[in-house]
């Protein structure tokens, strides 16, 4: 009866009784022992940081252990089930309540990744019968959030500053995963302009990031110079484009002309 008049509140999100509903009948509906680890809004809820979460974000060890709580949420009522392979996360959703679950396994948003340091800074929630409970710590869930676009994130982003982050350690997790450096950092910078938040990073992390930018800028300039000058674009005219100097023009030209030729 708990949990039918659960799924039957359309207007409200999760609270934490109503998270542990949930986690209880899943655990309840487990055929063996297996973990998972809350992040999102779930995370802020059970540290007192939001009243409520539209959505359940949660990560998985293994795919099998993923299966094996989609099966079980489905005895809970989450009875659609929808997959973003860019986002790496399926979705199971209740449509009598618009609530959903997002299980990610390995990685978070098509990218971030679970990292061992990530389960190891996890903290342990509950059992609920078969199943064991994490949270991950703020400083992931703060990592995580500078992979969205919303806006919604970034007010999140601050309650979890709030709450207490340890940059060095959110630095040393951004150079562990220093593909998605480019993205993260100029989200932070975002974050800091618009709630007038002042912090660093690491001078490591500053360092790979402006070696980074670099490179992006120079792959950028080489794609533009080769793409006009096949068009028919004579030198004077890319240079003027690109307000950069003429050497700097016939030096790329000669790096494909060479590339070319072996």
């Amino acid at each position: 009866m708990k949990l039918l008049r659960l799924l039957s509140n359309m207007e409200s999100g999760f609270e934490v009784s109503d998270i542990e509903t949930i986690l209880e009948c899943i655990g309840n509906n487990l055929k063996n022992k297996q973990s998972c680890y809350l992040l999102g809004g779930a995370m802020m809820v059970f540290n007192g940081l939001k009243v409520s979460t539209k959505d359940i974000d949660i990560l998985f060890d293994s795919d099998d252990e993923r299966k094996n709580f989609i099966n079980a949420g489905k005895k809970c009522g989450f009875i659609s089930l929808t997959k973003d392979e860019r986002k790496d996360v399926i979705t199971l959703t209740n449509p009598r309540t618009g609530w959903r679950l997002d299980l990610f396994y390995k990685t978070v948003l098509g990218g971030l990744k679970f990292t061992k340091p990530m389960k190891k800074r996890s903290k342990r929630l509950k059992q609920y019968d078969l199943l064991k409970v994490n949270l991950l710590s703020p400083e992931d869930v703060f990592l995580f959030k500078t992979m969205s676009d919303r806006e919604r994130d970034l007010d999140d982003m601050r309650l979890l500053i709030g709450f207490g982050i340890d940059f060095h350690t959110l630095s040393r997790e951004i150079l562990d995963q220093k593909e998605f450096i480019l993205k993260i950092v100029p989200r932070i910078e975002e974050f800091k302009q618009k709630y007038r938040i002042d912090f660093s990073l690491t001078k490591k992390l500053k360092k790979e990031f402006a070696k980074q930018q670099q490179k992006w800028v120079e792959d950028k300039t080489e794609y533009f110079v080769n793409k006009w000058y096949a068009e028919g674009k004579s030198i004077k005219e890319i240079v003027n484009r690109l307000s950069i100097p003429e050497k700097e023009v016939k030096d790329i030209l000669k790096r494909k002309k060479s590339r070319v030729k072996n």
